[in-house]
């Protein structure tokens, strides 16, 4: 007789949240309270939802993050800091910080940070001290968020790897100690405003001229390189060509030059904020 197909399959636990729950109140109250009794036997460091608690809080949405966490059986914290790490032992930072308390991002790409790069949040109570501590013995480098409310997440998330751009290996990095801060505070000038509308005059014309902004961002992101940020483009290093020759002839820009490139990454950093493109 042959063996079932589903013979040979591991099976999972798996927990369904929502409020579309078929039957009466008394069946979907078992179902949840069950899935909830297979969560808690499990290892919250080492389950998988744990990736799930980091992701919800990146999207932001730490609502869904609290619950999930709690069936976790570990709560949440108030506030939270964001940790990103760089180096070839990364993994193992990562691994030592989540038993204090960390939540790993699994998929780092999907906030648009580099694969080579961990980010874990943390609770404060965890403090730099423990993060210097581990960094300094895997000889990584990585960057520190301030600490922030829940629904700060992903701000902390942009902070940490910022910072991580700034660090030395062996050494993490606080984004207050950084010049991140001071240069976003003059993104908000008034000559920085100026500057930026003059360079991108001839983009705001154009139908698609806010998205060629956007993959200009890309491009300065990844230092002028075409294959990678064409990869995080998703299209041809050939038509991130021809988008970018567009942005250099509509901003009038020599984006072969460091003066070119910094006018630009002023355009980019001042009219890519929410609301600032011209309507």
């Amino acid at each position: 007789m042959p063996q079932s197909p589903w013979a040979t399959r591991t099976v999972r636990p798996v927990l369904i949240a929502g409020d579309a729950l078929p039957g009466t109140a008394s069946w979907r109250a078992g179902i949840v309270g069950t899935a909830a009794a297979l969560c808690a036997t499990l290892d919250p460091v080492t389950h998988p939802a744990a990736g799930t608690v980091a992701t919800l809080l990146a999207r932001g949405d730490p609502a869904a993050a609290g619950l999930l966490a709690e069936s976790l059986a570990a709560p949440l914290a108030v506030d939270l800091c964001a940790v990103a790490v760089r180096g070839g032992r990364r993994s193992e930072v990562a691994q030592q910080l989540i038993p204090l308390g960390g939540w790993r991002l699994p998929d780092p790409e999907a906030v648009a940070v580099a694969a080579d790069t961990e980010l874990i949040f943390l609770s404060p109570p965890v403090g730099s001290t423990h993060v210097r501590a581990i960094v300094h013995d895997t000889g990584c480098a990585a960057g520190l968020s301030a600490e922030l409310p829940l629904d700060g997440a992903a701000e902390a998330l942009r902070q940490a790897h910022a910072a991580a751009r700034f660090a030395r290996p062996g050494v993490a990095t606080c984004y207050a100690d950084t010049a991140d801060p001071l240069l976003r505070r003059l993104l908000t000038t008034a000559e920085a405003g100026d500057l930026a509308r003059q360079v991108a005059a001839g983009l705001v014309t154009e139908q698609d001229g806010k998205a060629l902004l956007a993959d200009a961002a890309t491009w300065l992101r990844h230092h002028g390189r075409w294959d990678p940020a064409a990869d995080e483009l998703g299209v041809h290093r050939e038509t991130l060509r021809r988008r970018m020759h567009r942005v250099a002839r509509l901003t009038g820009l020599e984006l072969d030059s460091a003066d070119g490139r910094l006018a630009l990454s002023v355009a980019v950093g001042v009219l890519m904020r929410p609301g600032a493109w011209p309507s």
